[in-house]
């Protein structure tokens, strides 16, 4: 199957994620820090990339950014449970940044595996937010800015919920 390289500060995330993975037939490989992502990314490059959002140093987002430009077209997996920031103006930017697919946490296996899926057949589809994203976009006007994301080929899915399989925004 696929190399998969999981970004997360936390040991006990990266260990659910690369468990799922594992299981499911893939290769992961794990770095504790946006530094040491890129290190791995610049040692071998992987299939795919799933980046937190929040960690020490080098921040999720910074990472992101540096992974576009070291390898454009690598898929990344933005995850997140929102920290300080509001999560959904918080998975936006990662999917303004580069980011192919945001996923909130807790990351639910079904969402996490599909997402992973879709993007190593090179075939995602646009998702639209969970229902409390919906209208927490609309509160805020976020609403055509998400629907431009999922035209680009970027989703941002509810993590706890499964991502539909037919796009529904247009």
């Amino acid at each position: 199957m696929a190399e998969i390289l999981v970004i997360d500060d936390e040991a006990l995330v990266r260990r659910h994620v690369s468990d799922v993975l594992v299981a499911a037939g893939h290769t992961v490989r794990q770095a504790g820090d946006g530094r040491a992502g890129l290190a791995a990314l610049q040692a071998a490059a992987p299939d795919l990339v799933v980046c937190d959002l929040f960690m020490p140093g080098m921040e999720g987002l910074e990472t992101i950014r540096e992974l576009r430009r070291s390898a454009p077209a690598l898929p990344v997996v933005a995850v997140s449970g929102g920290g300080r920031w509001d999560l959904l103006e918080l998975l936006e930017s990662a999917a303004v940044l580069g980011a192919t697919i945001a996923l909130s946490k807790p990351l639910s296996r079904a969402a996490l595996l599909q997402a992973v899926r879709e993007l190593l057949d090179g075939t995602p589809r646009s998702a639209p937010p969970c229902p409390e994203a919906l209208r927490r976009a609309g509160e805020k006007g976020l609403c055509s800015q998400l629907r431009s994301c999922a035209r680009a080929g970027s989703s941002i899915w509810c993590g706890a919920s499964r991502p539909p399989t037919t796009p529904t925004h247009n």
